[in-house]
């Protein structure tokens, strides 16, 4: 558990480097009346794809941190900095809780369902930021900063947040899709969203099994380890198994026959 949490902060680390790099040198800024200015980015997309692969608030904080030190080193992103930190961090908040605690994506080998509830958490995510960047962006400027040019720009505000979120739910899907069998190979693959793996790690080694529960549940190892057994022996470790164990690989049989119907 600590070295998952430590191998998290990296990764964290990792994607606030990575999407302040995105967000900084593979924008398209236009400039606005008023010394204002909007642009077209793919920031967002590693907020979605921190989420996924780390948890909203890993994901979120990578990605907020990254998108906020870029407005930093902007002279006309900086007084925006503020807005940026929260509004990205509340994309990889929303983005983790559809994908983990609805969609529970790292508990399942269903192409599909990963697919549909990815599509989901980014587009709940991106829609968000979608609704509420330009309208927190118009009361900032318009409260806040006292910019006369809020109405001018709040229109091209909405243009651009709907292209970006339309762009990052596309690429963050795709990238996603496309990395999680690397990421189960090498290791780095969290199962998020269920208090389960917390009861597992706890259990101690069965013996009538060739393996640990702990090393059974690191990161990358198949969630349908416990099903594969045979039928003989599983018949046997069921019937000479503690009930705990004996009602988790009930339960592993139950959903690997439901989701192969």
């Amino acid at each position: 558990m600590r070295n998952e949490k430590v191998q998290k902060l990296v990764m964290t680390g990792v994607f606030a480097a990575l999407s302040y790099v995105v967000f900084t040198f593979l924008q398209i800024k236009i400039s606005l009346p008023g010394g204002d200015a909007t642009s077209i980015h793919l920031g967002n997309a590693v907020c979605v794809l921190g989420a996924l692969i780390l948890g909203g608030l890993y994901g979120g904080v990578g990605g907020a941190i990254g998108m906020t030190i870029g407005d930093l080193f902007d002279p006309v992103y900086v007084v925006y900095a503020p807005k940026t930190f929260l509004l990205k961090l509340c994309i990889g908040l929303i983005t983790g809780f559809i994908a983990h605690r609805l969609g529970h994506i790292t508990h399942t080998s269903d192409k599909r369902k990963i697919l549909l509830w990815t599509t989901l958490a980014a587009v709940g995510g991106l829609v968000f930021n979608m609704i509420a960047d330009p309208l927190v962006g118009y009361f900032y400027k318009l409260l806040i900063l006292g910019k006369p040019a809020a109405d001018i720009t709040l229109a091209w505000n909405i243009a651009s947040t709907s292209i970006n979120a339309v762009l990052s739910a596309i690429v963050s899907v795709a990238v996603y899709m496309a990395l999680r069998p690397a990421l189960q190979k090498a290791g780095l693959f969290w199962r998020i969203g269920k208090e389960e793996n917390k009861q597992l790690a706890a259990l101690p080694p069965h013996p009538s099994l060739s393996f640990t529960p702990q090393a059974a549940w690191e990161p990358g190892a198949s969630i349908h380890r416990y099903t594969s057994i045979p039928a003989r022996s599983y018949t046997e470790i069921m019937e000479d198994s503690p009930s705990s164990w004996g009602q988790i690989l009930a339960n592993r049989s139950g959903q690997s026959a439901k989701q192969s119907r």
